[in-house]
């Protein structure tokens, strides 16, 4: 927060978030806002947000569209309720505050602009002739319009499936990649929205549109091999639909549509084959100025097609962009004509070239994960998919990218020219989420766990939370992101990027209120893991964490409908089925023991662990019903949870041994984390966990569900220490076991794998470790909505010397930072304006006298308001 010299404070402006419902139904923006360094114990108590409908009305301060003044504590999710918005408009909007000790401050003014609210999409589709399409040749489109002069500002609406390259004049607008977003694209589709107001010219102009496969004609030969695959009813021809909307200064407007009249014309260019997994070929020589005007010698006029679904809405997340550039780290040459490129560091992207080869070379790329020990690539961990990528060059001076297509990857081999002629840079490439969070501490495994979880998190960012980005696969899999969520919105600020996937998940749901396996659906069974809890999990931390509610409200009938589905797939509140179970944990622990490298357990009953989270899905429903004020289904699903349990303790617990199931770490770790264990068990439960975790030298024996809970459980009841142990062991099965392999990111398997079979080395489900460094290594957890209220409560364990993160809260940003000293211990406290926290004292020690800054501890708990706050704790 900036304070001028009359003491008075400004609001910094966070962001406008427009979400757009499904079209014809009409949406509204919601509006939120931060306030950083806020006075220490200072609320905020009103706020006013003024909505203006040209900057001229800004400059004169009449808000015509919206002046609102509430008393609230609330900055995030505000719902606009002025005048009547207009489609494609620009809109100007200020926000004012005034806080509990008086000051006051306004914001820079920041603008945003609609997209189709009530009108619906009123352009055609068009595409080439299907006897004339080359599969896995990119379709070029192109359409010559003209402007007048006098033009205000001019927006393009383009819906290019499965990806597009929109330009004007020869320039690509934007800087985003690989648009739009994956979706269910028999149920819902994404335009792109561009300000192309800049690039226009008085007269003729010509639009182009390039259409790669992306994932709507992805026709790879995966697909063909499993029968289960073939079915896909959105797999269509490429297609492209457009609305230009054109304002001028006389008031006057021209919106030009796609279709039949619309003069677009289809063709074909450099990109001679685009695969999703195979890569993308680039013949240099075929480059010429198609998208500039006179540019369409030889292109034939397209044809209207079907759309390919009803739902036409605007892009609801964060696009997919270069985020940043790395460059190799080292260059070998493992063979004659052959150089291997290594960039130190797995990641999702590609990379682009600079060369001057002679006209005519073909340079040949291929990505992998892993090398051979002659040096050269291993790519067998692929299967199917080739991530290969080739172009032949023009002559001279040249520069190369993909555009659709990409790839996981450490080593980049390449064949075709000398590293003396070519150079290489690597494309980071993914949804572009902001960072959400960060940790660090004294311990340098611990960091190098967080930093490997971000670069796999970042690296499984591609419009959905995928599994992998390198291998034929690459899917939003629920059971994974069961677990993985909390982690994701810790490290990334994930709200819009989770409301678009929570659509996704919701577009799989059938009549009888099952969910598949992996949203958008490709792979997986038809009826998802009883354990996807995911399903009311977004909803759940998108409240927690953003303030969302709307979200719960939303689907609350569909996660209804998905509990009803699994109590009709229940016998005595037991579920008959599951799928996976606890995932891919240490092969010893599989079915058929380690020769059979199986990814099921046989230590873990798969039904087990699905009916726990039947059980968690009704707690979780209740809660919901409270906050929608419906308290005859809150008591409906409290009661069906209290059945789920007494079935759970009748079924699968032994009360004379005190052993969940068969005993295994993961049983009672569940049954703990999820209050399933009778009160006066509980310590018995826990003494056999720990008696499990001794008995393996402090090694986990979990897979993808239950690792994210066993350090909870341990630091919620005291052994942090415990929990320290298994995270920083570096033998086998561990993180630490990853890292001394080579790993740059988190692994599928605990186990080194080269193979064909399961073995991504950038797989985010172990990733879930990273919770543990901030809710309770740092201790920062939401007690309310958006971070209203929020809980502080370290726990250092006893080989760490310090610790510290923070969390972009919708309020501002939360840290929490702790140090050992000669006496005890220093924590560090800052919180943004709104935010009241609850303070625990780390076991065993208690406040130094005044030097709490006069804060009065009652059973070691300290309540503060906004501000920062310095504490010196001694040791008892």
């Amino acid at each position: 927060m900036e304070h001028d010299n009359n003491g008075t404070v400004k609001p910094t402006f966070l962001t406008v978030e427009q979400l757009h419902e499904p079209l014809g139904v009409g949406g509204r923006p919601r509006f939120s806002y931060k306030v950083e360094d806020a006075a220490n114990g200072a609320v905020q108590e009103s706020v006013r947000i003024r909505v203006y409908s040209s900057r001229e009305l800004l400059e004169a301060g009449d808000a015509d569209m919206w002046d609102c003044t509430m008393e609230t504590n609330g900055m995030s999710m505000i719902e606009y309720d002025g005048a009547t918005l207009e489609d494609v408009y620009r809109y100007f909007w200020t926000v004012e505050i005034r806080d509990s000790l008086g000051n006051t401050g306004i914001s820079q003014a920041a603008s945003f602009v609609t997209g189709i609210i009530d009108g619906g999409w009123k352009a055609g589709f068009m595409g080439p002739e299907a006897f004339s399409y080359a599969q896995n040749r990119a379709v070029y489109c192109r359409a010559d319009f003209r402007v007048r002069a006098g033009l205000k500002n001019a927006y393009a609406l383009v819906c290019g499936l499965g990806y597009h390259v929109f330009s004007i004049n020869g320039r690509k607008q934007g800087d985003a990649v690989l648009e739009p977003g994956f979706t269910t694209f028999d149920k819902r589709v994404q335009y792109v929205m561009h300000d192309i107001s800049a690039a226009l010219n008085e007269g003729v102009n010509t639009l182009g549109v390039v259409l790669g496969e992306g994932w709507y004609n992805n026709r790879h030969e995966v697909f063909d091999r499993f029968e289960f695959l073939k079915p896909l009813s959105w797999l269509g021809l490429p297609k492209v639909s457009y609305q230009i909307y054109l304002r001028y200064e006389d008031g006057s407007q021209e919106v030009l549509l796609s279709g039949p009249d619309s003069g677009l014309t289809v063709g074909s260019g450099p990109i001679v084959y685009n695969n999703v997994f195979n890569g993308e070929h680039y013949d240099a020589r075929l480059e010429r100025a198609w998208d500039m005007p006179g540019g369409g010698e030889g292109f034939k006029p397209a044809i209207e097609v079907d759309a390919p679904c009803s739902i036409i809405e605007a892009e609801l997340a964060e696009p997919i962009k270069v985020v940043r550039t790395i460059m190799p780290v080292s260059v070998s040459c493992p063979a004659e004509g052959v150089c291997v490129y290594d960039f130190g560091q797995n990641f999702a992207g590609w990379v682009r070239i600079e060369t001057d080869a002679a006209c005519g070379t073909r340079i040949d790329l291929r990505f992998a994960e892993m090398l051979y020990p002659d040096g050269t690539v291993n790519q067998e961990n692929l299967r199917w998919a080739k991530n290969n990528d080739v172009y032949i060059c023009r002559g001279g001076q040249q520069s190369w990218e993909p555009s659709f297509t990409y790839h996981g990857f450490r080593y980049v081999q390449l064949e075709g020219c000398g590293p003396e002629s070519i150079k290489l840079t690597g494309c980071v490439v993914r949804s572009a989420l902001p960072r959400g969070g960060d940790f660090h501490c004294s311990d340098e495994l611990l960091n190098k766990i967080q930093r490997c979880v971000v670069w796999t998190e970042e690296s499984n960012l591609h419009s959905v939370p995928t599994d992998c980005p390198q291998r034929d696969e690459r899917q939003g899999w629920v059971n994974d992101c069961t677990v993985r969520i909390e982690e994701l919105i810790y490290n990334f600020s994930a709200g819009a990027f989770l409301r678009k996937w929570m659509k996704d998940l919701a577009d799989t749901q059938d009549e009888d209120g099952s969910i598949k396996d992996v949203a958008p659906r490709v792979f997986g069974a038809d009826k998802a893991d009883p354990l996807s809890s995911v399903f009311l999990f977004v909803p759940w931390f998108n409240y927690m964490f953003g303030g969302d509610i709307k979200i719960i409200g939303d689907y609350y009938e569909a996660l209804k409908a998905w509990e009803q589905y699994l109590i009709s797939r229940s016998h005595f509140g037991i579920m008959d089925y599951y799928n996976y179970g606890d995932w891919a944990g240490p092969v010893d622990g599989g079915v058929g023991g380690a020769e059979a490298n199986s990814a099921l357990s046989a230590i873990t009953p798969g039904q087990f662990v699905a009916t726990v989270f039947f059980y968690e899905n009704a707690r979780l429903l209740a809660r919901m019903a409270r906050l929608l004020d419906k308290p005859d289904e809150a008591e409906k699903y409290s009661q069906l949870a209290d059945y789920i349990r007494v079935s759970i303790n009748r079924e699968y617990f032994n009360p004379e041994t005190a052993q969940y199931a068969l005993g295994s770490q993961a049983s009672n770790l569940l049954a703990l984390h999820f209050d399933i264990v009778p009160e006066e068990k509980r310590q018995a439960v826990l003494a056999n966990l720990v008696e499990d975790i001794k008995a393996h030298d402090y090694h986990l024996t979990t897979g993808n569900i239950a690792t994210k809970y066993l350090f909870e459980v341990l630091s919620d009841n005291g052994l942090c220490d415990v929990a320290y142990a298994i995270a920083t062991k570096e033998d086998y099965p561990s993180w630490g076991y990853m890292f001394s392999k080579g790993a740059t990111t988190i692994w599928e398997r605990w186990e080194l794998g080269t193979t064909s079979a399961m073995n991504s080395h950038n797989h985010p489900m172990y990733g879930t470790i990273s919770t543990w460094f901030y809710k309770h290594l740092a201790g920062i957890r939401p007690l309310s909505p958006a971070f209203e209220r929020v809980l502080i409560a370290p726990k250092p364990a006893q080989k760490l010397e310090h610790a510290s993160a923070w969390v972009e809260t919708p309020r501002g940003r939360v840290s929490s930072a702790w140090r050992r000293t000669e006496s005890g211990l220093h924590m560090s406290i800052a919180l943004p304006l709104g935010t009241t926290a609850e303070i625990v004292l780390p076991e065993g020690f208690k406040p130094d006298g005044d030097s709490c800054g006069g804060l009065r501890a009652e059973d070691g708990r300290i309540t503060v308001c906004s501000g920062r706050y310095e504490l010196e704790l001694t040791a008892e």
